[in-house]
């Protein structure tokens, strides 16, 4: 009990906080309706966190991010085009060329 009191106030984001302080209120004695209701879910996204605790803990319902699309640029690249536009920017001659405009 103590350590998932420790996870919640350590938690980095509100979702995994949210998950967290519904196990714990159940862990301390509160209905499945009462969870329910303080959480603002579904029944079956409770369900879910729920059957995710039992399998793995604490771990089990922290936000972990999903694997998406691949960048496009590599690392390499990226470096390489923000040394390109650092040597641009401390050129005198690319400042001077670049337009300015005056805000009131």
């Amino acid at each position: 009990m103590e350590e998932l009191r420790v996870a919640i106030d350590c938690c980095p984001d509100q979702k995994a906080q949210k998950r967290l302080n519904a196990i714990h209120l159940m862990l301390c004695g509160g209905s499945f309706e009462l969870t329910l209701a303080h959480s603002s879910v579904k029944q079956r996204c409770l369900q879910l966190w729920i059957k995710c605790f039992n399998e793995a803990g604490i771990d089990g319902i922290t936000y972990r991010p999903k694997s998406g699309r691949p960048r496009l640029m590599d690392t390499e690249l990226c470096e390489k085009l923000f040394q390109e536009v650092k040597a641009l920017l401390n050129d005198p001659e690319t400042i001077r060329s670049v337009s300015t405009v005056k805000l009131n």
